[in-house]
C-alpha cells in the first residue's frame, strides 16, 4: 500500500528532472552570472569608471533669456585657447563656458554688420566672420577689424587657409585670398567655385 502512495510522487519528481534536463546550459549561464557578480571583475566588463565619467556630464540651455542676442546660431567653431564662437544674426559671440561676450556694432565700432552666417579660424589663431551684409570681420590679437567683400552683393560660400595661414574665400563663381586686408582674386569660373581644385605646389 505504502508502495502505490509514493509512485505518484516519484513519477512527479522524475518528470521535473526530464524537464530541467532540457535546459542544462541555462542553468549553467545562471550560476555563471552569481560567481561574476560576486567577483571584482564584473566591474572591468560593464566599466563603471566609464558610467561614473558620463554622470559628470552636465547640460545648460542657452538662449536670448541667459546670454545670446538671438536663439539661432548658424556656425559654432573653437579657437586654440578653447573659447567657443557662435554665428549669430545678432552678432559673433564668445564663449569661455562661462560668460558669453557679444560683439557687434554696439559692443564695437570696428565691427560694421550684425548678421554673421560662417566663422573660420585659421593656423595662426585667427577668427573670421562672414556676414550676409557684405563684410567679413577678422579677429587678430583680439582686435576687430571689418572688410568689405570684393562685391556687397556675391553669395560666400565657404573659406579654407593654409599652413601659413592664408586665408582662401569662395564666393558663388570666384575665389579670392584675402592678403593685408585686401581680397585678391584668384580664379573666376562660371561653374560653381566648389567644383573648382586649387593647387599650389609651394
Amino acid at each position: 500500500m505504502s508502495i502505490k502512495i509514493l509512485e505518484p510522487l516519484i513519477k512527479k519528481e522524475q518528470k521535473v528532472q526530464k524537464q530541467n534536463s532540457k535546459y542544462p546550459t541555462y542553468n549553467l549561464l545562471f550560476i555563471v552570472f552569481l560567481i561574476l557578480i560576486r567577483s571584482t571583475s564584473l566591474a572591468n566588463i560593464l566599466d563603471f569608471d566609464s558610467i561614473a565619467f558620463y554622470k559628470k556630464w552636465t547640460f545648460q540651455n542657452w538662449n536670448v533669456n541667459n546670454g545670446l542676442p538671438q536663439n539661432t546660431v548658424f556656425d559654432i567653431v573653437q579657437d586654440e585657447n578653447k573659447i567657443l564662437w557662435f554665428a549669430t544674426q545678432g552678432g559673433v559671440v564668445e564663449f569661455d563656458g562661462n560668460v558669453i561676450k557679444v560683439h557687434n556694432p554696439d559692443t564695437d565700432s570696428n565691427i560694421k554688420c550684425n548678421r554673421f552666417t560662417k566663422l573660420h579660424i585659421n593656423q595662426n589663431n585667427e577668427l573670421f566672420a562672414f556676414s550676409s551684409e557684405g563684410y567679413v570681420v577678422c579677429r587678430r590679437k583680439k582686435d576687430f577689424k571689418s572688410i568689405y567683400y570684393p562685391n556687397k552683393n556675391i553669395e560666400m560660400q565657404g573659406a579654407f587657409s593654409t599652413k601659413n595661414g592664408d586665408l582662401f574665400v569662395l564666393f558663388k563663381d570666384s575665389i579670392y585670398l584675402l592678403e593685408n586686408e585686401t581680397f585678391k582674386s584668384i580664379c573666376v569660373s562660371p561653374k560653381n567655385v566648389l567644383n573648382t581644385v586649387l593647387y599650389n605646389p609651394s
